[in-house]
């Protein structure tokens, strides 16, 4: 085998680095919502795969979004997973969120059911585009009066 130069060397240890993280960063991308165009408007997929009510946290770490969707009563929306007492992230313990830095519990969707967090957890902006594709705009938010405005949530569709 000839001698690699310094410049050959640096190339093929690249080369190298780049085929051996390519299944790491393929699965990354396939847990991050695409960001769309408009800048914090994030695409988590097609609305079909909301098909049954409860809560979708692949997108509840930071790096993955910070939010929560929730199918509840025919309605999708996707709520913040950033504690509203001191803003820890939220985990799903399947009948309620939890937060495990000071204890505070929310209800399904999002209301405070013990403390010390006072307030319910922020609602962002949800929409379907003209593909069918769930949009989370989170330079948007509703705070629990603001639930009702349609900007909030999505209808699902009676099957």
């Amino acid at each position: 085998m000839p001698d690699l130069n310094r410049r050959q060397f640096l190339i093929a240890a690249a080369t190298t680095a780049a085929v051996i993280s390519l299944p790491i960063l393929q699965a990354q991308a396939q847990e991050t919502p695409t960001t769309h165009p408009a800048g914090k408007v994030l695409d988590v997929g097609p609305l079909k795969s909301f098909d049954k009510d409860g809560i979708t946290d692949k997108w509840s770490k930071p790096k993955q979004g910070g939010f929560f969707v929730l199918r509840e009563n025919g309605k999708l929306y996707a709520c913040t997973s950033k504690c509203t007492h001191r803003g820890a992230t939220i985990s799903n313990e399947g009948t309620e969120l939890v937060c495990h830095q000071h204890d505070s519990h929310f209800s399904l969707d999002g209301t405070v059911t013990s403390g010390p967090a006072q307030r319910s957890l922020p609602r962002y902006a949800i929409s379907v585009d003209d593909n069918g594709h769930v949009l989370v705009d989170k330079s948007k938010q509703f705070t629990e009066v603001q639930w009702t405005d349609p900007a909030s949530f999505v209808t699902i569709p009676a099957a």
